[in-house]
């Protein structure tokens, strides 16, 4: 199994809204320009990475309103980043009160 990263812990951004820094937009475009060349591959989209908001591992909360659709289907693999406290310094990092804050964040 192949997968293309198209952009490792993305920190600066929007989800979808235009513009330069809509990394959505180009999740869409490079995803179905790789997907044309090969469409066998996977399609790795990460997460807006939010140290300082409610999903510091990664964004996921704009998805269910605009998800990543493309020419090929069922090629999208949503991404995030978790590191342990040691790591990250987020806290908790495990337990139901991590478990919660990343549904929160992630879907």
């Amino acid at each position: 199994m192949i997968g293309f990263d198209l952009d490792n812990e993305p920190h600066t951004g929007n989800w979808g809204e235009g513009g330069p820094t809509d990394i959505w937009a180009m999740f869409v475009e490079v995803g179905n320009a790789i997907g044309a060349i090969n469409p066998d591959v996977l399609i790795i989209c990460e997460a807006l990475q939010k140290y300082r908001g409610p999903a510091p591992e990664g964004d996921l909360r704009p998805v269910p309103a605009k998800p990543v659709v493309l020419r090929v289907p069922n090629k999208v693999v949503y991404s995030v980043h978790a590191y342990p406290y040691e790591i990250s310094k987020i806290a908790p990092d495990h337990g139901p009160a991590a478990v919660a804050r990343y549904e929160a964040g992630w879907g």
